[in-house]
């Protein structure tokens, strides 16, 4: 390869790298792509309840350290509207962060703005990416209208645009989760998860 093409090559790799677009939202914190979490169980009254009101179009999940002294990640949940803005109405602990299987039955636990934002902190602390997945409330309500839905089981999943999340429609039985079948109509992936897909930071509590 002669030296006129070498500097070719190099103006060209300088070129692509320096215009490369940095999508808005929050940082993703982290070196390690491992999203830090199993899996995480909401149940049916939990989501129903997130949903209730006309304002709210959807539901964003994040991955999350429930306390500095979690061993493994959970999720949790918020209600959304039209443009992606979380929805506090007038709740103070407004976002949902599932707490596992109590005596045989998925458990919540209600978090404020401020512990919200600590729980996602804590999950970049321990070197995993903070993120987050938003889904319709088309989208939930199919899954939850599934017969025999219980819960939405969500487990850590990869799409083009990097660690996303699953949701699949699952009943309880004999104090565990059992997923109610595979394909779309028991299946949802974001295929837009925050980042690569974000909006403004301001829609973000882990951005805040």
């Amino acid at each position: 390869m002669t030296r006129s093409l070498l500097l070719l090559t190099a103006i060209l790799l300088f070129r692509s790298t320096s215009q490369a677009v940095v999508p808005d939202g929050p940082n993703t914190g982290g070196s390690d792509p491992d999203p830090g979490f199993v899996e995480a169980i909401f149940d049916a009254t939990s989501l129903s309840d997130l949903l209730h009101g006309t304002e709210r179009a959807g539901v964003r999940f994040y991955n999350v350290m429930a306390s500095a002294s979690s061993e493994q990640g959970t999720v949790m949940a918020i209600a959304i509207d039209a443009e992606g803005n979380e929805v506090a109405g007038d709740l103070e602990k407004p976002y949902v962060i599932d707490m596992g299987m109590v005596k045989g039955r998925p458990t919540v636990a209600h978090l404020s703005a401020n512990e919200a934002h600590d729980a996602c902190a804590r999950m970049e602390a321990m070197e995993h990416p903070s993120y987050s997945t938003s889904f319709s409330r088309a989208e939930i309500e199919a899954l939850l209208a599934v017969n025999g839905c219980q819960a939405l089981h969500i487990t850590p999943d990869m799409c083009a645009n990097g660690n996303t999340m699953r949701l699949t429609a699952a009943t309880i039985e004999q104090d565990r989760v059992v997923d109610l079948g595979e394909g779309e109509g028991f299946i949802k992936l974001c295929g837009d998860p925050c980042p690569t897909v974000c909006g403004p930071t301001v829609r973000y509590v882990n951005s805040k």
